[in-house]
């Protein structure tokens, strides 16, 4: 069973129609697939929403249905979210140290390694965001970009 950590911008993309779309729906609703999330991203999904509505894109009303959405989908199972309590802290704390990431990408990180280190299965970190990939990389995680697969999406 293919176990993944989704960043919030794999989140975003799950909820709206970009580049990679298609790619993250095809692995959130695959058989078998079980989707983890730091609980975090709750936060950071809604303010990239907003930042949406806010440049044009979408509606108001489309982006309190879709938190609304993505919570529901959160207590439904569709994502397992990861608690961030002190001790993926004190990872992300010395992720942070290491690597340049912001705090809650340090979070993300840290929240896949302690998924994969509780589940014991091979975990992959999915996010655009490439300082991130390759702190994953170096911390044994397998990683993918959703926009690696966006020529995936148009040929469907």
């Amino acid at each position: 069973m293919p176990f993944y950590l989704l960043d919030s911008s794999a989140v975003v993309k799950y909820y709206v129609s970009e580049p990679g779309s298609e790619w993250v729906r095809r692995i959130v609703n695959g058989d078998g697939n079980t989707c983890f999330i730091a609980n975090v991203s709750l936060a950071e999904v809604a303010a990239a929403l907003a930042r949406l509505q806010r440049n044009g894109l979408f509606g108001k009303a489309f982006v309190q249905r879709t938190v609304s959405r993505f919570k529901d989908e959160l207590s439904g199972r569709l994502f397992i979210d990861h608690p961030v309590d002190h001790v993926t802290l004190e990872i992300a704390v010395n992720l942070a140290i290491r690597y340049p990431l912001n705090g809650y990408d340090a979070i993300q990180v840290a929240s896949a390694l302690l998924a994969r280190k509780i589940t014991g299965a091979k975990f992959t970190l999915i996010s655009g965001d490439q300082q991130m990939l390759r702190a994953a990389k170096e911390e044994g995680l397998h990683t993918d970009d959703p926009e690696d697969h966006k020529i995936e999406d148009s040929q469907r």
